[in-house]
């Protein structure tokens, strides 16, 4: 007595082509490509990425990288400037306190640190890594910094 599952169940062929009823027999009864015949299934394709997509992937996230560092650095500097800025304004204000109170000889950075009219908090050094430089003339206290350059009576001292 026959079924009708019994008739999805590959015959074995005289010419030998199809013996067992495993999934090659199945696929041969189904007339469905093996991959042994197609290597380069399209299946098979999709699972991994190629060489050419990643480099793709990696040359887009370079530019995107230059873009953000091209706006960005500008930045960088302008802020720099702005808090050697503000911080010469308030060793400018300490200086004017320490020679009020005290009084004597132009105080250093160290000097308005110790006797407490400078926060020790405060930088002793601008965004550069140069010590801030204080000169008296008289009453006049001028506070400056030696810039990006580094180099003292050029255009981008700050003061």
């Amino acid at each position: 007595m026959t079924t009708a599952s019994d008739n999805l169940v590959p015959e074995i062929h005289s010419q030998g082509t199809c013996v067992t009823a495993e999934t090659s027999c199945l696929a041969q009864f189904l007339k469905l490509p093996s991959r042994s015949a197609t290597p380069f299934n399209r299946s098979l394709r999709e699972e991994g990425v190629t060489l050419v997509e990643i480099m793709i992937v990696v040359v887009i996230m370079a530019l995107i990288a230059t873009a953000a560092s091209i706006a960005i650095i500008p930045q960088i500097n302008k802020a720099r400037i702005g808090k050697a800025e503000s911080d010469l304004g308030t060793i400018r204000q300490a200086a004017m306190l320490y020679a009020v109170q005290v009084g004597g000889d132009c105080p250093t950075v160290q000097d308005l640190a110790d006797e407490g009219t400078l926060d020790s908090s405060q930088d002793s050094v601008d965004p550069w890594g140069n010590d801030y430089l204080i000169s008296c003339d008289g009453d006049a206290i001028q506070v400056s910094s030696m810039g990006p350059d580094k180099q003292a009576d050029t255009e981008d001292d700050i003061q």
